[in-house]
């Protein structure tokens, strides 16, 4: 086997963790159980304990998928007649909606704190559910690009972070 290229070799049949694979280990060459490997992903990298949130197993494959598929949306409820949208409310798969319901609403303000903390693309819904006439949105400090007004009642608008304090506005 040893004056056999890799692309020479013949097909492994079912792995079951008792075959040796070769390893360089402080310098020299080595062998090492298949098994020994696989524990030392798992639980030699991490504790146990941060191995398991950190590494994606075939264990934690269908509740993670489960979990990120069956994410519904949040509901932040604003009465106040100002608001600034907070960074808590911006997520990775946008599934925060801000409903603004007072009448006297004078001002929606996206602003550097905002973005605190975002990546590109994360993202949060606001819906104007008052009756009041035409309301905007302001920035402070940051770059928002879209239509800033809200047209009518019950129009809504999703802010995608661009990042570098940069918004894309989308909506009506």
């Amino acid at each position: 086997m040893t004056d056999k290229k890799i692309s020479e070799l013949s097909s492994n049949g079912t792995l079951d963790g008792t075959e040796l694979m070769p390893l360089v280990q402080s310098g020299g060459n080595v062998k090492a159980l298949l098994s020994a490997v696989k524990t030392f992903i798992i639980d030699g990298l991490l504790s146990a304990a941060t191995a398991a949130s950190t590494y994606l197993t075939t264990a934690t494959a269908a509740t993670t998928y489960l979990t990120i598929a069956n994410s519904r949306y949040q509901f932040v409820s604003n009465s106040g007649t100002t608001y600034t949208v907070p960074a808590s409310a911006v997520t990775a798969n946008g599934n925060t909606i801000i409903n603004s319901s007072n009448d006297l609403l004078t001002r929606i303000t996206v602003n550097t704190a905002t973005g605190t903390g975002k990546v590109a693309g994360d993202s949060v819904t606001i819906h104007i559910t008052g009756t009041y006439a035409e309301q905007h949105l302001f920035a402070s400090g940051v770059t928002l690009n879209g239509t800033l007004e809200f047209s009518a009642n019950a129009k809504i608008k999703t802010l995608i972070y661009r990042g570098s304090d940069v918004w894309t506005v989308l909506g009506g």
